[in-house]
């Protein structure tokens, strides 16, 4: 008589009942039952999750026909969750079943998906419109822009947008690197428009906040000091000298002894 042990209790009491077989049979009888059970767990756990109901199943490698991937891709997926299956022991490794409805789902997230790229895409150039009006109507940040700053703007938006369909970080610094070094100001007003745009279309939702921190480290700064013309006591004289009326006699001597810019002289008030 063959005597069997085990910790187990379930073992033992599968094994007391079926006393009339053999011990071999006793065996395979009960590890086929453990099998049944935990598959049986499994797939409630894995269907109740996914809310589907069981139809039909396909192999690692129909899938990755389907998804027009590799079979490694479609592996990995479903080992991390991507794409849900149900795994089944194959050998000494591991294999997944995934069902059509699965499938069918992915590949409609990522129609989805790719749809809404172009969207954005074909928004960004449709959006300098509404971006306009925002500024015109103090809709940024509280301050009606200058229609001389708007006309700028929307010369630099408009030469951006002619040559790229989309604002990134790349298009952007390839639109700098065509500028001359020595154009600071060009370079500038270029950079200082688009970063006007995009705060635009952050605020829309088509564009990350992320952008803004990438594009920092392009600000243009100025590597070759400014020019600055100065006269001397003789020039002042000549330039008095030649004016025609008392009134360009002021405004010279108005400039040249309080350093005003000629901007501030002509908001002056009298």
């Amino acid at each position: 008589m063959v005597r069997y042990s085990c910790n187990h209790s379930r073992h033992y009491k599968i094994i007391k009942a079926l006393s009339g077989q053999s011990f071999q049979d006793k065996y395979r009888h009960t590890k086929k039952i453990e099998k049944t059970q935990s598959d049986k767990n499994l797939d409630t756990q894995t269907w109740t999750k996914l809310g589907h109901v069981q139809v039909g199943f396909l192999s690692v490698q129909e899938s990755a026909q389907r998804l027009n991937v590799s079979i490694k891709t479609v592996s990995r997926w479903c080992k991390s969750g991507k794409l849900p299956a149900i795994p089944r022991a194959y050998g000494e490794t591991v294999t997944y079943q995934i069902s059509s409805q699965a499938i069918e789902m992915y590949l409609l997230n990522q129609n989805q998906e790719k749809s809404h790229k172009k969207q954005v895409e074909k928004a960004h150039c449709e959006m300098v419109g509404l971006w306009q009006k925002a500024m015109a109507k103090g809709l940024l940040n509280g301050k009606v822009f200058s229609q001389r700053t708007i006309d700028d703007y929307l010369h630099y938006s408009s030469l951006f947008f002619s040559k790229h369909k989309q604002l990134t970080v790349s298009a952007l610094k390839a639109e700098l690197m065509r500028i001359p070094s020595h154009q600071f100001a060009k370079r500038e007003h270029y950079f200082k428009a688009m970063l006007c745009f995009s705060k635009f279309l952050i605020r829309e939702g088509y564009l990350e906040e992320l952008f803004l921190e990438n594009i920092k480290p392009l600000y243009p700064k100025r590597h070759i000091p400014p020019t600055r013309l100065t006269i001397n006591k003789q020039d002042l004289e000549s330039l008095l000298k030649a004016c025609k009326s008392p009134l360009e006699t002021l405004i010279v001597v108005l400039l040249s002894s309080t350093g005003l810019r000629a901007s501030e002289a002509c908001s002056l008030k009298i």
